[in-house]
C-alpha cells in the first residue's frame, strides 16, 4: 500500500556511510573492539538481564505484555511501500487506513517523518530489538534505512554532519541520533558508525552560544531545557557506543544547565531560574545533570528527588512522567517504588483493547504530546515501561569510563 505522505529533506545524492566511517571512528578502536565493548552498555536489554532487572526495579508480566502488544501496533503502522517506506508518520491513521484515530491535530506535525520514525524505532530499540536479531528486525531495519537516507548531510569547518532538522527542529535531529547511536551501540553494526557520530557532529555544530539547544542550529534566541535534554541524551547514547562526543560540548551544556537551575541544581526552569519546581524542566534538568557526572549524593539530586516525590505521577502529562521515571529508576528507593506502582498500573489499565487500536495509548490534553497524536503518546508510554531494563541503573556500580569526558 503507498502512502501519501510528504517528504522532508531527502539527501539528493546518496548516502554513503562509508565516507564518515573512517573518518570518524575513533581511531584506536577496529570496528571489531567496539563491537564487543559497546554490548556491555546496552547489555541490560538481552534477556536475561531483562528478566532481572524487571524483578528487581518493579516490572511485571503485565507490563511486559503490554510492551509486546504495542510493538505489534508500531509494526502495523510502518509504512510499507512508497517513496517513504520504512518510515512512521504521526498521521498513522493512513497507514491502517482509519482503523485507530486520533492522528497528529497540527498540520506541520505531518512533515515530521523522522521524529515519527525515530519514536517508534526507539520502543523496539528498548525491548532489545535490532536490525539484526529479533522478532521485528526486518521493521527495524527498514525503519533504520529509511532514517539513513532521510537527513541532510553536509560539512563545516571540514567536519562532516548529517541534519535531521528537515521538517521539523532540533527536535527531530535528537531523536533520530538518539535511535542512530543506541542501533550502532546494541549491534556495532559498521554501516552504522558513519551516520551515528554524522548526528552527533550536528548536534555539536547547532549548539547555542549559551551552551543549550533549540528549535535551529545556533538558535539565536539561546537554548531552552526541553530540546537540551534530548540532544545531551544523544550524545549520552553516542558516548555508550564509544563515539566521539568533543569535551566542551558537554561543557557547554552543564553551563546552560547552570544557568537555568535554582535551588542548589533541584529545579530546571525553560530557559531561565524557575522560583518553584516546573514538573517537565525540573525531570529534564535531573536527567542531564545524572548523564553528566552528578552522583547519588549531590544535594541537588536528593533535593530534586524529593521535589519529583512530590509531585508524582502526572495524569495524563507523559512527557514529565517519562523523565520522571528515569530520574527516580536511576535514584531508586521507595521513591522510585511508589512512583513507578503508580504509573505502571496506570498505563497497563489505559492500554487501548479496540480492535484497530490494541496496544497503543492515546490521552487527550497530555501536555506537548496530544496534538502529534496516537503514535507519540503510544512512544512515551512504551518507552516508559521499559525504564526496568532500557539502561543500567546509573548509581547501582558506578564505572568511571561511563561519565562523559569532562
Amino acid at each position: 500500500m503507498t502512502v501519501d505522505v510528504p517528504m522532508v529533506d531527502v539527501a539528493t545524492v546518496p548516502l554513503d556511510a562509508s565516507d564518515f566511517a573512517a573518518e570518524m571512528a575513533p581511531a584506536a578502536a577496529t570496528l571489531q573492539s567496539l563491537t564487543s565493548m559497546s554490548m556491555q552498555p546496552m547489555g541490560s536489554r538481552s534477556s536475561e538481564m531483562k528478566e532481572k532487572l524487571l524483578r528487581e526495579y518493579g516490572g511485571t508480566e503485565s507490563s511486559e505484555a503490554a510492551v509486546t502488544e504495542a510493538l505489534k501496533w508500531f509494526a502495523r503502522h510502518q509504512i510499507k511501500a512508497g517513496p517513504t517506506m520504512g518510515a512512521w508518520t504521526f498521521q498513522h491513521e493512513l497507514v491502517c487506513r482509519g482503523a485507530c484515530g486520533n492522528g497528529c491535530t497540527r498540520q506541520d506535525r505531518s512533515k515530521q517523518l523522522n521524529a515519527a520514525t525515530s519514536l517508534a524505532l526507539l520502543p523496539f530499540m528498548g525491548a532489545g530489538q535490532t536490525h539484526l536479531k529479533g522478532e521485528f528486525r526486518s521493521v527495524v531495519m527498514a525503519g533504520l534505512k529509511f532514517l539513513m537516507q532521510n537527513g541532510k548531510p553536509g560539512k563545516e569547518n571540514g567536519l562532516p554532519y548529517i541534519d535531521y532538522t528537515g521538517g521539523g527542529s532540533m527536535y527531530d535531529h535528537g531523536l533520530a541520533a538518539i535511535t542512530l547511536c543506541e542501533a550502532y551501540a546494541m549491534t556495532g553494526d559498521p554501516d552504522l558508525a558513519g551516520p551515528a557520530q554524522a548526528a552527533l557532529n550536528f548536534i555539536a555544530i547547532a549548539q547555542c552560544s549559551d551552551g543549550g539547544w533549540r528549535y535551529s542550529k545556533r538558535d539565536r534566541t539561546g537554548g531552552d531545557t526541553s530540546v537540551v535534554g534530548w540532544q545531551v541524551m544523544a550524545l549520552k547514547s553516542g558516548h555508550m557506543g564509544h563515539l566521539l562526543i568533543p569535551p566542551n560540548v558537554i561543557q557547554g551544556s552543564t553551563a546552560f544547565l547552570d544557568r537555568v537551575s535554582s535551588d542548589n541544581g533541584s529545579i530546571y526552569g525553560y530557559n531561565k531560574p524557575a522560583t518553584s519546581p516546573r514538573p517537565a524542566t525540573t525531570a529534564v534538568g535531573l536527567l542531564c545533570r545524572m548523564y553528566t557526572g552528578w552522583d547519588k549524593t549531590h544535594p541537588g539530586i536528593q533535593r530534586g528527588i524529593g521535589h519529583l516525590s512530590k509531585i508524582g505521577v502526572r495524569k495524563p502529562d507523559l512527557y514529565y512522567n517519562y523523565y520522571a521515571a528515569q530520574v527516580l529508576r536511576h535514584y531508586g528507593g521507595p521513591e522510585w517504588d511508589k512512583f513507578n506502582n503508580d504509573l505502571r498500573d496506570w498505563l497497563v489499565e489505559t492500554q487501548d483493547q479496540t480492535a484497530g487500536a490494541k496496544g497503543s495509548w492515546f490521552f487527550k490534553g497530555s501536555p506537548h504530546l496530544s496534538e502529534s497524536g496516537r503514535l507519540c503518546l503510544t512512544s512515551f508510554a512504551t518507552m516508559i515501561l521499559e525504564v526496568y531494563y532500557r539502561h543500567m541503573p546509573l548509581y547501582a556500580d558506578k564505572v568511571a569510563e561511563d561519565e562523559f569526558p569532562l
